[in-house]
């Protein structure tokens, strides 16, 4: 390179000072930049560059290009830099070239993050790397088990940093592994490293090709002088140009020469060496698929060479590394056990060793701190060939002996009290034990549960389904199927212990249970009574991970993914049998369809994207007429594919170039239907207008128009032939049509109300429609006949799904109900309980082996539909819990929801005592003495009798929709506030008399009685709550609150509290104001005083909880935890405790004095309300899901 050409070059900027630095890639986190003085400031933007190589490599082509792509390209998460290339050929030390520069450091004054990945270990590895990465941004690491809600953290933190960002991923493996980073970070540019081509677009990566001739022989020759030209030539041919070769070459000959050997007799050795190398040295393939040859002899001669230059006992302790996995890295306190017990090396002397295998390049790399090696994959493979199995087997054996020696003495050994210093082995240690042939203490260990606990914190439910599946034994395998089941419930959940407590809550019935829970901390909370959400027999697993309602959902043809759209503005691509996100796509989407032969994905929200699923890169970007999409089709051979629109129109377009053929305009109202036919020679679309018509989609030319649907048509089906056409709408019909002539064949008309859903079944013999009142009919599609009603659903049918050979069809509704049918027979195989909320879609794998459904609650669940149903399925609401009571002696908990159910509960073993039928039932009130429940809804307002709930009687008094009421504390009065903005009190004792008054100019949404019964506070959406004398109705005080959403009155003082916005705190007597109490972020929606009135708790939509000093209006602590809205407080007896529950699915209890948690748990449905037992550590809570819990808490 001439001076010219090195001024030019990028490569020429970089600074080099070797006096001071070895050879290989002894790596520092480096978090200053070199001119940066000692005693950096902590808040400085971290710098983890790795020490550079001086054995670096002018590559002038690709330095500038990279160059340019890191410093020209837009920043945030979307489609990151790559370099990518073979194993060995210098990407990584491309990168270190790059983040030496001072453009690249100028750009990117909000630091510089490092992350080596290589292949994929357990998923909570990656969660504890990417924890480590927020901690050198925050200086506090967090506990993540998952690697997604770790990297949604890393975002959050990155788009908080004072400048953009460099994340630099090393030896990235697949797209799963990128998914945690690509969340947030507006002003982070992601720069990659990998072999595999694919995991970036050719337009935004670097290709690192063999070296030419120039630049190999100067990174052969570095450090190296007077070298003769035929040695190096003869070198260079031997080593193909490959860069790992050539460093391992040259740090053999650069420590010869070291040693006093002539620099030509250092080179001859290493070219004859390679020269005579035996050619059988590794068995074909032992390097991988992504190498360009078969470069074993080679890579075995030079390593020969390298090793001759340690002694025995050395080479020893490098030949013991083969019982690592591939791209780990190995901490040096793992070393010092294994080395202790093999060679009875000491610290210093493990420390050294590993110096001088960096140095000689026959590690990737060494770090100091935190102490880690990892080893290159081509070592690795060369030191598990020359070593032994039987040896292998041994060696495991006494890394095992090692790590067992450090835990208290018994046997089996304790693993799960390994500290986190020795975390490489509890990580690792069902391969170990299985690797030293310690399969019954493999079994032993991993169906333990206080081992399952530990994994479970440390590394995530997906390794102990790794470890339970490499077990194998019955016992294991229903572990792992228990676990699978509650894996999106076994994430990390504070304070310390609490993971425990769920896990023993969901495997309650699991037979080593009771061992485990002895050995949990306390305080914790453990169940009371059966779970009502205990997994249903067909659950295969829930995949959680959309922050918002999913909307739509679709699966591979073999199966091999499932697709899911939510309105957080993400379509996820699964694998439905591991449950692990492969990639998040960012579209808006609400329709999702997938080519015939799976290779692609299209989604649609205002346009259409088409999207490789294997990736997640996207292929094309459809521009379509205004308004949403509202439906696709696509061809059966996936040629082109079809948008129907908002605006009457529909689009046809090429998949393979993205280029629109065709708009079909003919419809004068929205399109909502497309059906194709089987041979792609016509494509069917219907909508609003009431018609239905017929195009020919290679053309574009109308075929037809089939009238008769007297209302907006809702959906189309059409039999594996195209013989016949099916269509449904909201006139109450389904109607059969003949697509070659347009005639009309049949009209079913047995439906009670409109048809919304559609499915061919019985292999094409007969069809199966769902309607607005819940029921599924299957009509025979030749003579008519209604074969079939399938009732149970409790609302509309909103999807209908059946696998490619038609055994069973699925049904979902928007009450949340979900059922398998034999459509054949019309029976119920299975009813799929779980979703607390309307089920959106259904989609299944084309061979019937499992069934997704997903819904408004944001999950996507996973079912075999051949599963055999619960002999016995818990009692629960079959809707959402609104409210629960307790009965001043704790004798029973009533609980009301939205399925017309009152129920009554034993409190000490969960069995139903009595349940009433009557209306939708919104709120609750017991009487002091116990004698009687009011309960409040629709309809007005019934008293029963708790004990005998045939007594029952409606009170009378003009009112409407009830939506709160309240009994004086002496039971004298029941008040209750009505829609219309009318309060009625009643004597509580006669039901007469009642008096009403119009309290509001709206509804009237929340009342509270005074601790003394001489008032009654009402609030609603008006802005202003008021107190009433409930015996005369007079008005007393009107609070300016703004909208009021709870009331709470202090047991003593006379004072009240009410939240909206924000909390007011009024002096009851005077009408005055002590406080506004601004903190929240977001509406306050619970509220809960001490029981001596000297704090307030408030729970808020932000998922704070604060406490108050109720004197001086001060927040005594913000108690955070929950991570969606805090639906309720309950101050515990004695005022010890207070509880919170959320819409998250946790009960938190905490120390509201000290302001610290003292116990959690987690529950599979949104939680709503909460209430102790009197003169008890019970807490009982109501969900969504329609289950009611109670827990004790244990001291």
């Amino acid at each position: 390179m001439t001076g010219q050409e090195r001024a030019s070059s990028p490569a020429s900027r970089v600074s080099r000072d070797n006096s001071t630095q070895i050879n290989a890639e002894i790596v520092n986190v480096h978090n200053a930049s070199p001119a940066d003085p000692p005693g950096r400031s902590a808040h400085s933007p971290a710098w983890m560059l790795p020490i550079p190589r001086p054995a670096l490599v002018e590559r002038a082509q690709e330095a500038q290009r990279l160059l340019t792509l890191v410093c020209e390209s837009d920043l945030g998460p979307g489609v990151p830099i790559g370099v990518h290339g073979g194993s060995g050929f210098g990407k990584t030390s491309l990168v270190m070239w790059l983040c030496a520069e001072e453009l690249v450091r100028a750009r990117f004054s909000g630091g510089l993050l490092w992350l080596m990945l290589g292949e994929p270990g357990p998923a909570g590895v990656l969660a504890g790397q990417i924890n480590e990465l927020i901690e050198q941004l925050t200086g506090s690491r967090p506990t993540f088990g998952d690697p997604v809600q770790a990297g949604y953290r890393l975002g959050e933190v990155l788009d908080t940093q004072p400048g953009p960002v460099l994340l630099v991923l090393d030896d990235v493996y697949d797209q799963q592994q990128l998914l945690p980073f690509r969340m947030g970070g507006r002003s982070c540019l992601r720069l990659v490293t990998t072999r595999r081509r694919w995991i970036v677009p050719p337009d935004s990566s670097v290709w690192v090709d063999r070296m030419n001739r120039r630049q190999a022989t100067a990174l052969l020759t570095v450090g190296v002088e007077g070298a003769p030209p035929e040695l190096v030539e003869r070198i260079l041919d031997g080593t193909g140009h490959w860069p790992a070769l050539l460093e391992l070459a040259n740090r053999v000959v650069v420590r010869r020469i070291r040693h006093g050997v002539t620099a030509e007799t250092a080179l001859r050795d290493v070219a004859d060496r390679l020269a005579t190398s035996e050619p059988d040295m590794f068995a074909p393939g032992a390097f991988g698929p992504d190498d360009v040859n078969d470069r074993g002899q080679a890579i075995a001669s030079v390593l020969r060479a390298g090793l001759a230059l340690l002694t025995e006992a050395d080479n020893d302790r490098l030949e013991e590394l083969s019982i690592f996995p591939v791209d780990v890295d190995i901490p040096i306190a793992v070393l010092e056990l294994l080395w202790a017990q093999t060679g009875r090396l000491t610290r210093d002397r493990v420390q050294l060793l590993c110096y001088q295998l960096a140095d000689l390049s026959l590690v990737l790399y060494y770090r100091a701190d935190p102490g880690t090696i990892r080893l290159h994959r081509v070592v690795r493979s060369y030191i598990v060939h020359v070593t032994a199995p039987d040896r292998r087997q041994r060696l495991h054996g006494q890394l095992l002996a090692a790590a067992a020696a450090t835990l208290p003495a018994g046997q089996p050994p304790a693993w799960w009290e390994l500290p986190p210093r020795y975390d490489y082995v509890v990580a690792h240690l069902a391969e170990h034990l299985t690797a030293a042939g310690r399969r019954p203490e493999l079994v032993a260990t991993v169906t333990d549960l206080r081992w399952v606990h530990v994994r479970l914190t440390r590394h995530g439910a997906t390794a102990v389904e790794r470890d339970l599946d490499r077990a194998g034994t019955p016992a294991a395998i229903a572990l792992a199927r228990a676990v699978r089941q509650s894996a999106h419930l076994f994430t990390p959940l504070a304070p310390p212990g609490s993971l425990g407590a769920v896990l023993a809550s969901r495997l309650a019935r699991h037979a080593q249970t009771d061992g485990f829970v002895e050995s949990l901390p306390r305080p914790r909370l453990a169940n009371r009574w059966p779970l009502p959400d205990r997994p249903q027999a067909g659950l295969v697993r829930t995949l959680t991970g959309h922050t918002r309602e999913v909307v739509a959902a679709a699966a591979a043809p073999d199966g091999g993914w499932l697709a899911t759209a939510g309105q957080d503005g993400a379509v996820r691509i699964w694998n439905p049998v591991s449950g692990e996100l492969r990639c998040t796509l960012a579209h808006a989407a609400t329709v999702l369809a997938v080519a015939p032969d799976g290779a692609w994905l299209a989604t649609a929200d205002r346009g259409v994207r088409i999207w490789d699923p294997v990736t997640g890169s996207p292929l094309h970007k459809l521009v379509v007429g205004p308004g949403p999409v509202h439906a696709l089709a696509v061809a059966p051979d996936g040629a082109w594919l079809a948008a129907a629109g908002q605006d009457g129109t529909t689009s046809i377009w090429d998949t393979r170039t993205g280029d629109c053929r065709h708009v079909l305009a003919g419809h004068t109202e929205r399109v909502d239907a497309l059906a194709a036919a089987a041979d792609g020679t016509w494509l069917a679309t219907a909508g609003y207008d009431r018609t239905i018509r017929l195009w020919d989609p290679a053309t574009g030319a109308a075929l037809r128009t089939l009238t008769g649907h007297t209302h907006w048509v809702t959906a189309l089906a059409t039999a594996a032939d195209g013989s016949w056409l099916a269509s449904t709408g909201h006139d109450g019909t389904v109607r059969v049509w003949d697509p070659t002539s347009g005639a009309l064949e049949q009209t079913l008309t047995r439906n009670e109300g409109p048809v919304v859903s559609l499915a061919v079944v019985q292999a094409g013999a007969a069809i199966a429609a769902g309607g607005w009142d819940g029921a599924i009919r299957i009509w025979d599609r030749f003579t008519g006949e209604l074969l079939h009603t399938l009732t149970g659903h409790g609302s509309w049918v909103s999807a209908l799904c059946t696998p490619r050979d038609g055994g069973w069809l699925a049904s979902a509704a928007q009450d949340g109900t979900a059922y398998i049918w034999d459509p054949v027979t019309g029976a119920r195989h299975n009813a799929l309980t779980g979703h607390t909320n309307w089920i959106r879609a259904v989609a299944a794998s084309a061979d019937g082996g499992w069934v997704a459904t997903a819904g408004q609650d944001g999950t996507a669940r996973i079912w075999d539909p051949a599963a055999v149903p619960d002999a016995r399925t818990p009692a629960r609401h079959t809707d959402a819990v609104t409210t629960l009571a307790v009965s001043p002696d704790g004798d029973w908990v009533a609980s009301a929801g939205l399925d017309r159910m009152v129920r009554i509960w034993q409190p000490a073993t969960g069995e139903p005592m009595q349940f009433t039928d009557g209306q939708p039932v919104l709120a609750l009130a017991v009487d002091p003495n116990g004698d009687w429940l009011a309960a409040a809804g629709r309809n007005g307002m019934d008293l029963w009798n708790p004990r005998k709930p045939a007594e029952r009687r409606t009170l009378a008094g003009g009112i409407g929709r009830v939506l709160a009421i309240a009994v004086a504390p002496d039971g004298g009065w029941l008040a209750a506030g009505d829609q219309d903005g009318t309060v009625v009190v009643w004597d509580a004792r006669t039901g007469r008399d009642p008096r009403s008054f119009t309290a509001h100019l709206g509804p009237v949404e929340v009342l509270a009685a005074a601790p003394d019964g001489r008032w009654l506070a009402t609030g609603g959406p008006d802005h202003i709550t008021n107190l009433w004398d409930p015996r005369t109705g007079e008005h007393g005080h009107a609070l300016a609150t703004g909208r009021v959403r709870a009331i709470a009155w202090a047991p003593q003082e006379r004072c009240l509290a009410a939240a909206g916005q924000h909390v007011t705190v009024w002096d009851t007597d005077t009408g005055e104001r002590r406080h506004t109490l601004i903190a929240h972020k977001e509406p306050v929606r619970a509220l809960a005083f001490a029981s001596d009135g000297s704090w307030l708790a408030t729970g808020g939509q932000d998922g704070t909880v604060r406490i108050w000093d109720v004197s001086t209006g001060a927040c005594r602590h913000a108690l955070t935890g929950h991570t969606h809205w805090v639906t309720a407080l309950a101050t515990g007896p004695g005022g010890t405790w207070l509880a919170s529950t959320g819409y998250d699915g946790t009960i938190r209890i905490w120390d509201p004095v000290a302001g610290t948690p003292m116990a959690a748990i987690r529950v599979d449905s949104p939680l709503v309300a909460c209430a102790w037992l009197p003169g008890a550590t019970v807490i009982c809570a109501g969900g969504t899901g329609g289950g009611v819990y109670a827990f004790d808490l244990l001291r």
